[in-house]
């Protein structure tokens, strides 16, 4: 997914890659609980590659882009949260 975020566009056919991290992070959500907004930001990550391209021709407006960053921001706050979770759970668990 960084990947994406390193290319100059977000091309609709880009955001195929899109589909490993959404199934991943829906897998982690469906075990651990979603948090507000995630189920709303997957479902968006998934119908963005069908609407990005129309609608930047029409409003000049990068969705995919906004998209990707959102669900990338919504990634590494899950993932800082339940690190600091771990961390204070077990201390075995962090250093290893």
């Amino acid at each position: 997914m960084g990947s994406l975020l390193a290319t100059p566009y977000v091309l609709d056919y880009d955001l195929v890659v899109l589909a490993i991290a959404i199934a991943y992070f829906a897998r982690l959500g469906l075990r651990q609980g979603f948090r507000p907004c995630e189920i709303s930001l997957l479902a968006a990550a998934w119908i963005v590659p069908l609407l990005s391209r129309g609608l930047a021709a029409l409003t000049t407006i990068p969705l995919g882009l906004l998209v990707l960053l959102a669900l990338y921001v919504f990634i590494l706050r899950r993932a800082a949260r339940d690190h600091k979770s771990l961390t204070i759970g077990d201390r075995r668990l962090a250093q290893a």
